[in-house]
């Protein structure tokens, strides 16, 4: 197999799973929670998936998949943990 094959290579369903939910905005330990896996393990995933899409940032790396259709579409709305309160002025944000 060549880097041409591995850098073109369909990421696995757990791959898919976290790249799914960083594109939602969810973080490490929500991630490393929702698909039963350690923090580790999911910080490692992203390590290679970053690795293999050639990104500097997870940010970058939500853009490269996306336009290779390695995804779906993010989700439209912020995952809840991420809301502080919703109110007359609009969403707030956790920091």
């Amino acid at each position: 197999m060549s880097i041409a094959d591995i850098c073109t290579e369909r990421p696995t369903g757990r791959e898919r799973q976290v790249l799914e939910l960083l594109a939602a905005g969810h973080l490490d330990e929500s991630i490393a929670r929702q698909l039963n896996i350690s923090i580790r393990t999911c910080r490692r995933i992203i390590a290679s998936l970053m690795d293999r899409l050639e990104a500097r940032s997870r940010f970058q790396a939500g853009v490269i998949a996306a336009a290779r259709g390695w995804m779906d579409a993010p989700a439209p709305h912020p995952p809840r943990e991420m809301i502080s309160t919703v109110g007359r002025k609009g969403i707030s944000f956790n920091r």
